[in-house]
């Protein structure tokens, strides 16, 4: 892929002019993005709501109070953890009782949050829905009832980025990089950027499509699953010649292969798909102690694994684990916060994983192709993200 080939290219480069130890760590920070992603972009917006809430004494005892008779009567009784449906749902429901006594001005700026950013959960399918406005009210409640300074907490993010922006010009300096390599540094930054751009672009494009996808499951008398399984050709063919293939849209919703390439494209379905599935799965040996991956973001962490594919999978995550998944998602960036450190088996520098880790100062390894089939909830490992190794530690297991 592009991004590899320029990767490898760009290391070739530091080669010459400084030891291969550090040719990873010094490729991480001469490639950071001069601005901030929309993740970094919503994480301050939200910081900054935040405050707005915390600077009125009134406001900010009215969520903390909220905060600590839903743990108190609700949460620590029950044994319920954040980020379990049944905690989500019930502090969601709480919250509404304080709507009446929220400023006009303040809940005013929440409803502007809420429709700027409402659609990011929005992934693929659309399982879980998008964010309502009480998500992000229980979220204020949260980050307040905890005790979060959040004018604090902002300046330590944006700290943080100016950091990270300092050390990369004087690398540039000391390594002498001007010109045209220069340039190839800034545009590798610049197209991290756009790569989250085009991810949040993709999730809005496909929730604003779902009444379209509604409109046709009614006219071909079909499931959503099924049309979203049809190819443009066969859903052109319905809506205008009345030509439904249901037999094979039925047999997709139980297992299929899609293949793509240079225009051509066809679906295998029932023993094929089978066949092509059981090729495609390589035999991994589970006795593998040590991944070896590309560098996302450099340090090192120690921690328990937990495997995390989606969001319902967060309520595993404790401060300090090790974030193992097959790649990220803006959907499970809560329980990126709380990583040690972050392994995942796809992506390059530019993948999503990459560049949160790098905005949150977090240690990552990126395409390690076999992490979460030779990994497992309570392994304990070692991240060496300064040379993307993985290390499984022998005989450390904690249950998950």
């Amino acid at each position: 892929m592009f991004h590899n080939n320029l990767t490898k290219r760009l290391q070739q480069f530091l080669r010459l002019n400084v030891i291969e130890d550090r040719v990873n760590e010094y490729l991480v920070i001469l490639t950071q993005p001069r601005t901030k992603s929309l993740i970094q972009i919503e994480q301050e917006d939200f910081l900054k709501l935040t405050a707005i809430v915390y600077k009125d004494a009134k406001q900010r005892q009215l969520f903390r109070q909220l905060y600590k008779t839903f743990q108190e009567s609700k949460a620590a009784p029950y044994g319920l953890k954040t980020h379990t449906p049944e905690y989500e749902r019930l502090l969601e429901e709480r919250v509404n009782t304080i709507r009446d006594s929220i400023k006009p001005g303040i809940l005013k700026k929440i409803h502007e949050h809420y429709r700027k950013y409402y659609y990011i959960q929005f992934m693929w399918i659309g399982k879980e829905g998008v964010h309502s406005f009480d998500h992000y009210l229980k979220e204020l409640v949260k980050l307040i009832g905890r005790g979060v300074n959040p004018g604090q907490e902002l300046m330590r993010v944006q700290q943080e980025f100016k950091t990270q922006i300092s050390k990369r010009s004087k690398l540039m300096l000391r390594l002498k990089i001007r010109g045209a390599w220069r340039q190839v540094f800034d545009a590798w930054g610049d197209f991290m950027i756009t790569k989250i751009y085009r991810r949040y672009a993709q999730i809005y494009a496909i929730y604003r499509m779902q009444p379209v996808l509604r409109e046709i499951t009614k006219r071909l008398k079909i499931t959503l699953k099924e049309a979203r399984l049809m190819l443009k050709g066969e859903i052109k063919d319905g809506l205008l010649k009345n030509k439904v293939n249901h037999q094979a849209l039925r047999q997709r919703t139980k297992q299929a292969v899609y293949y793509y390439e240079k225009g051509a494209e066809v679906i295998f379905t029932g023993t094929k798909a089978k066949t092509l599935i059981k090729k495609a799965e390589k035999q991994i040996h589970h006795e593998v102690h040590e991944l070896h991956g590309q560098v996302g973001s450099i340090g090192k962490a120690i921690g328990y694994v937990k495997l995390i594919f989606r969001p319902k999978d967060m309520v595993k995550m404790n401060k300090g684990d090790i974030l193992v998944s097959i790649a990220t998602d803006p959907d499970i960036v809560p329980a990126m916060k709380k990583a040690a450190a972050i392994v995942t088996e796809q992506g390059g520098v530019t993948s999503h994983a990459a560049i949160v880790s790098r905005e949150m100062n977090i240690p990552c390894v990126i395409g390690t192709k076999i992490a979460t089939r030779v990994l497992k909830d309570g392994d304990k490992v070692e991240v060496d993200a300064n040379k993307g190794i993985v290390k499984k530690t022998i005989n450390n297991y904690r249950m998950p």
